[in-house]
């Protein structure tokens, strides 16, 4: 009795731990040490000034934690100092390196100020599967577009969750970046929190864990009887 018991808590935890591993995990509170664990910041703007930085508790609370524990960028991106050298942004945040998985589930939290004056603020999502490369032509798996039109007030003004899934990639590492456009004379910002990558097994691993609980349990009918 008391080792079908232990099989079938074993294969419970196999089912857990099976259903998600974590591969990335970031909750930005400190943007400016990010550098230095390998992630990589590159801003691709027209007259370039400021990259993604420390979010500030003064323009809004972040998702979680401390009030300015998440990544932004913002019109100075591309304004070299002044508001007189106004261009085109993009603006890449790019992350660590981390082992890919057949299927990918990615969560984060992106918002925008709240909706005034009409900016138009962007974000791109995009993958590379071609390890630590870090060259912007790596990135050339378009993930999720936020304001793909470029309205005025379409991006969110509020923190709203995207959760993607990605299937069919393989083994092997990658990287994700977050792409901030727009235009330094219409642009605002954009900010980002709480971001995870986890493992998704393939259903056959669900199928065998399932049977492998069902047997348990018929294994101690069978004994019962």
């Amino acid at each position: 009795m008391r080792k079908q018991v232990l099989s079938v808590l074993a294969l419970s935890a196999a089912m857990a731990s099976a259903q998600a591993g974590t591969l990335l995990s970031e909750g930005f509170d400190n943007v400016g040490g990010l550098a230095a664990q390998g992630w990589v910041f590159t801003n691709n703007s027209l007259n370039p000034q400021n990259k993604w930085l420390q979010g500030s508790g003064g323009i809004y609370t972040a998702q979680a934690g401390a009030d300015n524990s998440y990544a932004t960028a913002n019109f100075t991106s591309s304004i070299n100092g002044s508001l007189a050298l106004p261009g085109k942004i993009e603006n890449w945040l790019i992350t660590k390196t981390f082992s890919l998985s057949t299927n990918l589930q990615l969560s984060f939290y992106a918002r925008t100020e709240e909706a005034v004056s009409g900016w138009i603020d962007q974000l791109d999502v995009r993958l590379s599967t071609n390890g630590s490369d870090s060259n912007l032509s790596s990135f050339d798996k378009l993930l999720l577009q936020i304001n793909p039109d470029a309205e005025p007030n379409g991006a969110p003004d509020g923190w709203t969750h995207y959760v993607l899934n990605v299937g069919g990639l393989g083994a092997g590492t990658g990287r994700l970046a977050f792409v901030y456009k727009g235009d330094g004379a219409s642009a605002n910002d954009i900010a980002l929190d709480s971001l995870s990558v986890s493992s998704v097994p393939e259903p056959a691993s669900y199928a065998l864990i399932a049977l492998g609980l069902v047997g348990a349990a018929v294994a101690q009918r069978r004994r019962k009887a």
